[in-house]
């Protein structure tokens, strides 16, 4: 008996101070120390990441949780279309949502394009319920998160429903703001990179001056358009990795550890992103969605990438709750 409670996946009972009901841990694979090689460090983290998933239904959160944020993407896309008809007709649509869908698949950003310009180009008197709507969806999604976040931490003592849902509408507002600010700061952006006057000429004119003229000219170009790129990319990072950190921060109340949540943000955002690309890639190039799934090529391609996103979120409150030594 004591050998089978030692073997790796085994249930342990443990309290939590100022908590009557016992809590079950789960006992995952021990942490190498630092005298072992750096590989099988980096291993042993991978493997006790995919036990604490697999222990604690972050597999089967995810699909879950990618399910509410595909059917909030609907409402989503009416009350975005509104909002970019009423404030951003003269600018166009383009230049408010590239940056929004910069990190998702192809077929995802081409059909939520197409179909913000033809929203925005109409009057929209369902706005309003559209908006209920999707933070219902959505909220749903989060709530969903914070279920899977609290069996992560194995939290004894869980919020009621109602607070949990305030709290996740609250996050969804949040992160509709996030996006704005994204957006406009994109637009800005632009707007000052285009209020820049072209260099002065640096050498006599001539034929072979006026070559080397507008060959600097266009490294000049491309650095600063470079630039701005990687300002934007920066900047969103940032905004995101922040994002993510205060959600686990709050999305679990439990004052039993000290509370680890920038580790597991980053790799969240680092992950997600990767993923988005290699995903991306792989559709473009050798995925066969349209072969299989016909006209719904773009809805399954969507859905596999709101999962692989949930997915990268699970990791990462996984990983905060091993560094905060809920994982035995």
């Amino acid at each position: 008996m004591g050998a089978s409670a030692e073997g790796e996946g085994a249930k342990v009972a443990a309290r939590e101070p100022g908590s009557e009901a016992p809590l079950m841990v789960t006992k995952l694979s021990p942490p190498l120390d630092a005298t072992a090689p750096l590989w099988a460090r980096l291993a042993r983290v991978l493997r006790r990441l995919v036990e604490g998933l697999y222990h604690h239904d972050g597999l089967s959160a995810a699909p879950a949780m990618a399910f509410h944020f595909f059917l909030s993407l609907f409402p989503l896309l009416v009350v975005v279309g509104w909002i970019v008809g009423k404030i951003a007709r003269s600018r166009g649509v383009e230049v408010l949502v590239d940056a929004a869908f910069a990190a998702a698949p192809q077929a995802f950003a081409t059909i939520g394009k197409r179909e913000l310009e033809r929203l925005a180009a109409t009057d929209l008197s369902a706005a309003p319920l559209a908006l209920v709507g999707f933070m219902w969806l959505a909220s749903s999604g989060v709530h969903g998160m914070m279920d899977a976040f609290e069996r992560a931490l194995a939290v004894p003592k869980r919020r009621p429903y109602w607070k949990k849902r305030a709290i996740a509408i609250t996050f969804v507002l949040a992160g509709l703001v996030a996006l704005a600010f994204v957006a406009f700061a994109s637009v800005g952006l632009e707007s000052v990179a285009a209020a820049i006057p072209p260099s002065a000429p640096l050498v006599s004119q001539g034929p072979a001056g006026s070559s080397l003229v507008e060959a600097a000219r266009d490294v000049g170009e491309r650095v600063r358009l470079s630039f701005d790129h990687v300002l934007a990319l920066s900047c969103f990072f940032g905004l995101a990795v922040s994002g993510v950190a205060v959600f686990y921060r709050f999305a679990v109340e439990t004052s039993s550890v000290r509370r680890r949540v920038w580790p597991g943000a980053t790799l969240a955002i680092v992950l997600w992103l990767v993923i988005s690309w290699a995903f991306g890639a792989y559709v473009s190039s050798l995925g066969q969605y349209t072969l299989y799934y016909g006209s719904l090529a773009a809805v399954a391609v969507v859905l596999v990438w709101l999962w692989l996103t949930s997915l990268a979120l699970l990791v990462g409150a996984e990983l905060n709750a091993q560094l905060e030594g809920t994982r035995i």
